[in-house]
């Protein structure tokens, strides 16, 4: 294991040592690269691509549990299980071996690098110091990153995390890099557009800037394309979009693209951060400080502080508490519960090991920040942006999961971060002579987002009833047929407005009939 500590960068890795006769694997630190496998009684299949494995036996089956997850709305509480039954992922920073003897089992894994622990006794950087590592440190990381012997461009989304990175390069490199973008006409979907900031960031620094559209026509002519390149049912029309800037990346002759993945994560952007050091303030009975918090959160968030304390506090524990207990969720009638009543029961020892590492944090923000990159929400983003990526032949390197960067971020206290109507406050500081004000200064939070709810509801209204009265869906045995049409000619009809729920309906379908489980 000692050797992977002093590798670098991203990877997902399989040798054959034939002197000592054993198979060695290994996966990078935060499971950027992919790498799956199944056991089999007589043989033990790894692939970059389930679809390898899949090709390789007669008979598949969903993984219940995973699809139980899915159907509510989550992706990320089964971290090494797949939609698959059987196939699993390579645990991220692990390592194992195995004797080529010929017999087949399964991997025992090896964790060769975890984050480093923060420690308040220790002495603690001025704010001043701390924004000045985290230049040095990304500047460093972009450095690396953009090593290569072909075309580079990076992915401009209008927000900081994009242009940071991309403003950084333009420094570090005397040559012009392309940059991608993925706007929307501005006359109907100005909420969800941000080319404005795009247009300010390429004025101040003049790199050439492409750019592409998705519409509902497109969607509907590319959806089952991008489910078979995601070999899962898409959790959002977002992953459409990255496949499209991917697709743009290289019609441009790009064969590898800077993303912006994970700064969000370690440097507090998400508005959960801000209600995770709310709720550590009351925790430590820093009562003016949480008093204050909640005045501008409820401002900002134009919500009244009763309603913060239920959205921020209480329905969080209870949503914790169910998935800790393995409740059921109960929350659409459109789903069979019954169905599903052996699978969500109890909890694995694994989950169970994982609280256990993630409470070992002393602080709730480090906790979160631990739970995202080691078992949360970067894992199925990670692995989105290679899939589309690969799809292109495009390579997707991620700058802010850095190891030497993230290594950083744990060293650096929330309330350098988070706090007061700030949200990565240090990274905007690190980023000022980079990134214009307008950017930089942006007060809203509008992320990597389509027109979702607009297109269900409207343009691809036929699409969903088509689906939902499909005989695919009518025939799944964990879901209700006419409770499911229900819930979307209720969405349809404007009566909800849970459009995530109507599209995992409409997603569902296509993935069942791409490979074939329906």
């Amino acid at each position: 294991a000692g050797c992977f500590e002093r590798f670098r960068g991203m990877w997902a890795i399989l040798l054959v040592d034939l002197r000592r006769r054993l198979l060695v694997g290994s996966r990078d630190r935060f499971g950027i690269k992919p790498l799956f496998y199944a056991v089999e009684p007589d043989r033990l299949l790894f692939a970059s691509e389930i679809k390898a494995i899949l090709a390789a036996q007669p008979q598949r089956r969903a993984n219940e549990r995973y699809l139980y997850e899915y159907l509510h709305g989550h992706r990320s509480h089964l971290n090494e299980e797949t939609f698959y039954s059987g196939i699993f992922s390579v645990p991220a920073a692990t390592m194992f071996e195995l004797p080529l003897d010929g017999s087949a089992s399964a991997p025992r894994f090896e964790r060769w690098w975890d984050a480093p622990h923060y420690d308040e006794a220790l002495p603690q950087r001025t704010y001043e110091e701390a924004t000045r590592a985290v230049e040095e440190s990304l500047t460093e990381s972009v450095r690396l990153h953009v090593r290569a012997d072909v075309k580079v461009g990076t992915f401009l989304s209008g927000g900081l995390d994009s242009a940071a990175v991309t403003g950084i390069l333009h420094a570090l490199e005397p040559r012009q890099h392309d940059s991608y973008t993925l706007a929307f006409d501005r006359s109907r979907y100005a909420a969800f557009d941000e080319s404005q900031y795009v247009d300010d960031f390429v004025e101040a620094t003049q790199i050439p800037n492409y750019r592409t559209t998705i519409d509902a026509a497109w969607l509907r002519s590319s959806l089952r394309e991008i489910t078979r390149v995601q070999e899962e049912p898409l959790i959002a029309s977002t992953v459409c979009a990255q496949y499209r800037a991917f697709e743009l990346a290289r019609s441009r002759g790009a064969t590898v693209v800077l993303d912006g993945q994970g700064s969000d994560e370690i440097f507090g952007g998400y508005g959960k951060h801000e209600l995770i050091v709310w709720r550590e303030r009351l925790l430590r009975g820093q009562w003016a400080g949480f008093a204050r918090e909640a005045r501008i959160l409820a401002a900002s968030h134009r919500r009244s502080i009763p309603s913060l304390l239920w959205g921020g506090i209480i329905r969080p524990a209870g949503g914790t508490l169910v998935r800790r207990l393995g409740l059921s969720y109960q929350r659409y009638d459109w789903i069979d519960e019954g169905a599903f009543r052996s699978v969500v029961r109890g909890q694995s020892e694994e989950n169970a090991a994982r609280i256990e590492a993630i409470r070992a944090w002393p602080s709730h923000f480090d906790r979160e920040m631990y739970r995202d990159l080691q078992f949360g929400t970067l894992r199925p983003l990670f692995l989105f942006s290679d899939r589309s990526g690969m799809a292109h032949s495009v390579e997707a390197r991620l700058p802010y999961v850095d190891h030497k960067l993230v290594e950083l971020a744990f060293t650096i206290p929330a309330a350098m971060k988070v706090g007061f109507g700030h949200r990565k406050r240090i990274l905007r500081d690190a980023s000022r002579k980079y990134v214009p004000a307008s950017i930089v200064d942006r007060a809203d939070k509008m992320g990597f987002i389509t027109p979702e709810s607009e297109w269900l509801r409207r343009d691809l209204r036929d699409d969903v009833l088509d689906a939902v009265r499909s005989d695919t869906i009518r025939r799944a045995p964990f879901l209700r047929a006419a409770a499911a049409e229900r819930f979307v000619r209720n969405y349809i009809e404007g009566r909800h407005q849970d459009f995530r729920g109507v599209w995992r309906i409409h997603a569902l379908r296509h993935w069942l009939e791409v490979y074939g489980l329906g």
